[in-house]
């Protein structure tokens, strides 16, 4: 009678195990790639999703997340996950120097809100997502500052 039992136990905790590999539950405003034997499979939706155990496994990605804290400090955190978050978050630059059209030096402090669109080409699309973004825009900063006249830049702080 206990040898029953503990096969049915064993039985049941594979059978656990083995649903917990293949189920994935993707919440609202999230992207999951799923590669196949190392290779892009698909791109999982929002709910309830399955997927293959140990054929198929969830893509994983490293990036940093900013964050402004309680105490209203902008905070950075790097994060390991195989949830892409597609919400509007937000980048934190450095400070850095950028010239007006009259050549006026000035350091410029910025927080840009961005969202990722497409999850596939956000994974593999680039290296270091973090640093891609953060390269496109500021250089972006240095062309619109680099339009302006010093009077226009002062005007337009709030953009």
């Amino acid at each position: 009678m206990i040898e029953v039992l503990i096969i049915v136990f064993v039985i049941i905790a594979i059978g656990l195990y083995i649903a917990s590999k293949s189920i994935i539950v993707v919440h609202t405003a999230e992207g999951v790639v799923i590669e196949r034997l190392g290779k892009f499979h698909r791109l999982l939706l929002p709910g309830f999703n399955l997927i293959v155990p140990f054929m198929d496994t969830a893509r994983n990605f490293s990036w940093k997340k900013t964050y402004i804290d309680r105490n209203k400090r902008v905070r950075e955190e790097k994060t390991e996950h195989f949830r892409v978050d597609c919400r509007e978050s937000m980048f934190n630059f450095l400070e850095q120097q950028v010239y007006t059209r009259d050549t006026i030096q000035l350091r410029v402090n910025a927080l840009m809100y961005y969202r990722i669109v497409q999850v596939k080409k956000a994974i593999y699309g680039v290296d270091d997502l973090h640093a891609a973004v953060g390269n496109v825009a500021q250089s972006e900063m240095k062309m619109i500052f680099g339009s302006m006249t010093f009077t226009e830049a002062l005007s337009a702080q709030d953009k």
